[in-house]
């Protein structure tokens, strides 16, 4: 029904803080008419922070738990054109344990391409973000509430949760 792809860089441009075609949303919205779909969040996460427990539902790593690595990034994931703006990192938990760290990172489960979309929740049960990007060892996600306000600001909509 609706949708908004990220747009690219022009030639040249390089993905900073401040860079005028970062991307505040990527988002499709479908209509399911007479369908209707039970949400399993509570409400939207007040507050994300580092190192933050969050659970991951993906098209292809299923329901993992990872936690919240860096915040309010402007970054320009894997090798492709597009910047973000407000990003967070969606990272593999940071345990410890008689593993070497490199050796868990190697069997570590890790969002994927296919996992884009996903929704985040935390702990509690509330949103807290949609997975929009990943590369190598990270996810990276666009904040809920903020993704809410942009969704209505370009789709001429007034979404909430049920």
């Amino acid at each position: 029904t609706y949708s908004r792809p990220p747009s690219q860089l022009a030639a040249g441009q390089s993905c900073t803080q401040g860079c005028q075609n970062a991307n505040e949303l990527d988002l499709a919205l479908v209509h399911l008419y007479n369908n209707s779909v039970t949400n399993v969040v509570t409400g939207i996460a007040s507050q994300i922070v580092s190192h933050q427990n969050i659970l991951l539902r993906g098209g292809v790593t299923q329901v993992n738990k990872f936690e919240v690595g860096g915040l309010m990034m402007t970054y320009c994931p894997g090798n492709s054109n597009v910047c973000f703006n407000n990003l967070f990192e969606v990272r593999p938990l940071s345990t410890g344990g008689i593993f070497n760290p490199t050796l868990r990172t190697a069997f570590a489960t890790v969002p994927t391409q296919g996992d884009s979309g996903a929704w985040l929740e935390t702990d509690s049960g509330n949103w807290c973000g949609i997975l929009v990007a990943t590369d190598h060892l990270m996810g990276y996600a666009l904040d809920a509430d903020k993704s809410l306000s942009e969704a209505n600001r370009n789709f001429g909509t007034n979404l909430q949760l049920a």
